[in-house]
C-alpha cells in the first residue's frame, strides 16, 4: 500500500478502532498500567491527552501518505445487515459492521489477527 502495489479498503470504524487502541496503549505504556479506568481518569488531563494522542497524529498521517489505501465510507445498509451477520455467524456489534461493509463491496480478503473473523467466511 505504501507504494501503491497493493490496493485495499478500510473503512472508518476500523481506523477508529485502531485510534483507539494505539491511544489506549499509549497511555497504558506512559502510566505503567493496564487499568482501563485509571487510563480514562488520566485523560482528563489535558496535557496526557496531547501526549497520548501523538500516536494518533503519527497514524492519521502514516494513512493520508498511503497511496494504495482507500477509505470506504458505511452505509445504512451496514448496518441493517451487520445485525443479520451478526447473530447467524456469533459476531460482536463492531465485528459485525466490519463483515457487512466487506460483504457490500464483495471484499473475500481480510488483514487481521481476529479469529473471530474466520466464522465469517
Amino acid at each position: 500500500m505504501e507504494k501503491g502495489e497493493v490496493y485495499a479498503v478500510v473503512s472508518p470504524m476500523v481506523l477508529n478502532e485502531v485510534l483507539y487502541k494505539l491511544i489506549v496503549a499509549k497511555a497504558a505504556e506512559k502510566l505503567d498500567t493496564d487499568q482501563l479506568w485509571k487510563i480514562r481518569e488520566k485523560l482528563q488531563e489535558q496535557e496526557f491527552v496531547k501526549e497520548c494522542y501523538s500516536v494518533a497524529l503519527e497514524f492519521k498521517n502514516y494513512i493520508k501518505a498511503l497511496k494504495g489505501l482507500d477509505v470506504e465510507e458505511v452505509q445504512e445498509e451496514d448496518f441493517e445487515n451487520s445485525v443479520d451477520i451478526g447473530r447467524e455467524k456469533g459476531l460482536l456489534t463492531m465485528d459485525a459492521f466490519h463483515a457487512a461493509v466487506m460483504k457490500r463491496l464483495n471484499i473475500k480478503h481480510i488483514a487481521t489477527s481476529d479469529a473471530d473473523f474466520e466464522r465469517f467466511r
